[in-house]
């Protein structure tokens, strides 16, 4: 993580992979540590990074909910991780069930976080664009009083 930090540049996404993959050794220390909190978040937030995703867990969260910094985890433990391992930067990675590599797009809200590919990317675009317009005008069609089946059957 601390490689990774000391690295980055404003507007970067660090992309954490803790090794977390359902196993026995998932429950124990360091794996199962905070791996982030509030002092990296907030050289995190000095450094204008654009977020951080982390497989794994953090600690300090009532204060990372506080930062306009968005930080996504897998959960939180109240033990730190360790700053004696390293870590790797812009190597590929496994979040979950996706592989992410260095260069890919990362996109999150409050519903969760999607990676994808420049090249994904410039295919996806236009068409969440289009959907999100669709549905701004279905939003607006509910909201001036008419049923949404009238608008549905219309699509």
């Amino acid at each position: 993580v601390l490689t990774s930090l000391r690295a980055s540049e404003p507007g970067e996404v660090i992309m954490i992979d803790a090794g977390m993959r359902g196993e026995p050794g998932d429950a124990q220390w360091p794996r199962s540590g905070g791996l982030f909190g509030e002092l990296l978040a907030s050289e995190a937030a000095r450094r204008g990074l654009g977020g951080l995703v982390i497989d794994g867990n953090c600690r300090d969260t009532p204060l990372l909910r506080q930062m306009s910094l968005p930080i996504y985890h897998r959960g939180q433990h109240p033990n730190a991780g360790t700053a004696k391992k390293p870590g790797r930067s812009q190597v590929e990675i496994q979040m979950g069930s996706v592989t992410v590599k260095p260069g890919d797009f990362v996109l999150g809200d409050d519903d969760g976080v999607v990676v994808c590919s420049p090249e994904e990317l410039e295919i996806w675009l236009p068409k969440a664009l289009e959907t999100q317009r669709v549905e701004e005008n279905i939003l607006a069609h509910i909201q001036s009083g008419g049923s949404l089946f009238e608008t549905l059957k219309n699509l």
